[in-house]
């Protein structure tokens, strides 16, 4: 379940999203996301926390835990990418499209990756909505990026409980997805 933006904001409410949201960001917030600013959102998922942007059309960051009971061996991958239904207004959010054309071919990179979420198949497909996802280059996503995600796989796969955070850092002129 996600929090949906048009709840009323009552106190209740507010002690809701941070109780549900503390078991995501043990290490620390990344930002000051709050519970509705357009450009620092705090989104609360059952498996994890995001702050999305809304310019960008693309995460701020995503804080979550992984453990060895998230994976499961030989579980089926969703591959159904869609935009984020949760985040309102269609014309302000990213879709698959974006990620084509304009000479541009992205990958687009899990933050909270499939695999750490293949315990459950309903979590492993709530992990394909691209407010979850970051444009990468193939060389960054399927290397050094994989190679992370491995390291946490390993880790869990050892009973250690694992901590992330990670969200995307942009050089030069920050490019907003579909322009």
């Amino acid at each position: 379940n996600t929090l949906e933006l048009n709840m009323e904001r009552t106190p209740d409410v507010l002690a809701t999203v941070a109780a549900r949201a503390a078991q995501h960001v043990r290490l620390g917030w990344l930002s000051d996301a709050k519970y509705g600013p357009p450009n620092d959102e705090l989104r609360v998922r059952n498996g994890y926390v995001l702050s999305m942007n809304a310019k960008t059309k693309v995460l701020n960051w995503a804080s979550w835990e992984t453990t060895k009971e998230d994976y499961a061996p030989d579980a089926p991958r969703s591959n159904n990418w869609r935009s984020d239904p949760t985040l309102g207004d269609p014309a302000k959010l990213a879709s698959v499209d974006d990620y084509r054309g304009a000479g541009l071919e992205y990958h687009r990179g899990h933050m909270v990756r499939s695999g750490e979420r293949a315990a459950n198949k309903r979590e492993n497909e709530k992990t394909f909505v691209l407010s979850n996802a970051v444009p990468q280059s193939k060389n960054n996503n399927v290397g050094s990026w994989n190679g992370l995600e491995e390291w946490v796989h390993t880790q869990a796969n050892q009973g250690f409980r694992v901590y992330n955070q990670a969200g995307p850092v942009f050089s030069g002129p920050v490019k907003v997805l579909g322009k």
